[in-house]
């Protein structure tokens, strides 16, 4: 069978399993370059202070016995009810123990396996080959993709994208097959799994239906017989999902439209330009001034695709372009489910994403490859991947190789200092003796009004001093202990005080007080260092056997001497 011309919409060509070479050669590239773009992770520990810590390490239920697992097919963990990602760690953690690389190594081999996927499905919708591969290369290393994928925990992306995608192929294979039924079955049980890993494949039911009335020309029987099966048995596990999140979520229905409005601006843009906004924080949505511009650039964009589209196929099914649409308007983007204290901005997401690229191989690969444009459109797209590697391998992969790193970002934003970004500043700061994050977050709370947990503003003497300890520990880090000595000495008198009122503080004087002592005994003041150490001692951990109290205690002997 030919390849269809330009003008033809993909709807108008059967899918046939003879009609579509494997064309395995660049199926192996593909995978070749995201693994390759992606490597660098692979070496990253695990992201403790970011959720790693209470979902993997110091999470009790990790641990491989049915007891657990049955706990997480039957309650929602965080909020959410996510059995297949969590049923995943608990694999790892049997696996590889406490060892991070096998855990990320599993995140980027789902992530090449659901680039696979999409490459096979756009050719099953006849992309050519070379459209096929770009559009699920642009997809895989896009910048946006590299949170789910350098962020252990955020395996939920990655098992949504990769289990729908095989639902939508499954679903694919079944129009062809001689016994439909066995691989529609199958398009459910996918479809399942997905939505176990994330609520965002939500719109699978939907996905299902356009597809079969764009490639059944709607012929209301045939799309019955492909998509009700797919559509219904997706349908009923959404209902599962969302009466299981339901149980441990406290959350409700957005009413504010400014948050829509925002998310359906935002999903569309960030998840096509080679340069979206890292967001680690969820964003929180204040007004119509924050949601207008990014809705009115998702209408421009969307209205460009649409309008170079009927140019491209002067005619073309309605059913294309509307699977376009609901890439971009799924309920999780919409933001009509509240899951947390934050508005639900969801950072990024896979399925919306991969949709995307999809729909726009689908509506402009045939014509941008026709033989007259071929090397031009092969060209061009290739610059796009390399911006879109560089910008994923040196900037936002970067970003996310650590604690520090991540914490340094969030608090060097303009938006107003999230109490979470200030807290992992602190344990991070201090705990892994970094000057840069610690100054970092001085200067974030010296910009910024810091509100706590309860919504109450910290009092101004209070962030000052806050301010003043980070700068200190981090002066006397860098070898400035005359500056260092000025501003711990200066905190000195209140320290007890503010230690007592400040979380904060109370972590932080554990580090001031040892930082004290270490520049007595510089001044060779043993009286005034064991007098530091006895403070520091009154702040470390009761456990005789831990290190920091071990050191103290060994500190104190030798200067007793």
């Amino acid at each position: 069978m030919g390849t269809p011309s330009p003008t033809e919409p993909i709807s108008s060509v059967p899918c046939t399993q003879d009609s579509v070479p494997s064309y395995w050669p660049l199926g192996c590239l593909l995978c070749f370059l995201v693994a390759a773009i992606y490597a660098p992770s692979l070496n990253a520990p695990f992201l403790f202070n970011w959720d790693d810590g209470a979902f993997i390490l110091n999470n009790p239920q990790m641990e491989w016995t049915w007891e657990n697992a049955k706990y997480y097919l039957s309650h929602p963990y965080q909020n959410l009810y996510t059995p297949t990602p969590m049923l995943s760690l608990m694999a790892d953690k049997a696996v590889f123990g406490n060892h991070p690389f096998g855990y990320r190594f599993h995140n980027l081999g789902a992530h090449i396996l659901a680039a696979l996927v999409l490459f096979a499905i756009l050719r099953k919708l006849r992309v050519p080959p070379w459209g096929a591969f770009f559009g699920a290369l642009l997809w895989a290393i896009h910048p946006q993709r590299v949170e789910s994928v350098c962020w252990i925990v955020e395996r939920k992306d990655l098992a949504c994208a990769l289990f729908g995608s095989l639902a939508v192929y499954c679903f694919l294979l079944g129009r062809e097959a001689k016994r439909p039924w066995l691989w529609q079955l199958l398009a459910v049980l996918t479809a399942t799994i997905s939505l176990g890993g994330k609520p965002a494949s939500a719109a699978l039911p939907g996905i299902f239906l356009l597809l079969a009335y764009a490639l059944d020309h709607g012929d209301w029987r045939r799309i019955a017989k492909d998509a009700a099966i797919p559509a219904i048995g997706s349908f009923l596990a959404v209902l599962f999902v969302m009466y299981m999140t339901k149980q441990d979520n406290s959350g409700q229905f957005e009413t504010r439209l400014f948050v829509i409005a925002h998310n359906l601006g935002w999903y569309p843009v960030t998840a096509l330009l080679p340069w979206p906004p890292l967001n680690p924080i969820y964003p929180a949505i204040s007004g119509w001034g924050e949601a207008l511009p990014w809705l009115i650039a998702g209408l421009l964009l969307a209205a460009a695709i649409l309008l170079l589209a009927k140019h491209v196929h002067r005619r073309w099914s309605p059913g294309v372009v509307a699977i376009l649409l609901i890439g971009g308007t799924m309920l999780p983007v919409l933001g009509f489910l509240r899951y947390t204290d934050f508005d639900y901005c969801d950072r990024y997401n896979h399925i919306v994403s991969m949709v995307l690229w999809g729909s726009i191989a689908v509506l402009f690969a045939p014509t941008l490859l026709h033989r007259r444009w071929r090397r031009v459109t092969i060209g061009l797209l290739t610059t796009f991947a390399v911006v879109s590697g560089f910008r994923t391998l040196f900037y936002h992969q970067t970003t996310w190789q650590s604690d520090e790193t991540l914490a340094i970002y969030c608090l060097s934003r303009p938006e107003t200092l999230n109490i979470k970004a200030l807290e992992l500043g602190l344990a991070s700061g201090f705990s892994h003796a970094n000057p840069d994050l610690l100054s970092a977050t001085a200067e974030a709370c010296s910009k910024h009004p810091l509100r706590m947990h309860d919504g109450e503003f910290v009092p101004a003497d209070t962030r000052l001093a806050i301010a003043t300890a980070l700068l200190a520990h981090a002066n006397f880090l860098r070898g400035d202990r005359i500056l260092a000595a000025d501003q711990l000495f200066q905190l000195e008198p209140n320290l007890e005080e503010l230690a007592k009122d400040s979380f904060s503080m109370h972590f932080a004087a554990e580090f001031l007080y040892r930082d004290m002592a270490a520049i007595a005994a510089d001044r060779h003041d043993k009286a005034a260092a064991l007098h530091y150490l006895e403070m520091e001692a009154k702040y470390l951990s009761p456990n005789p056997d831990h290190p920091a109290t071990k050191q103290n205690r060994l500190l104190r002997e030798m200067l007793s001497q």
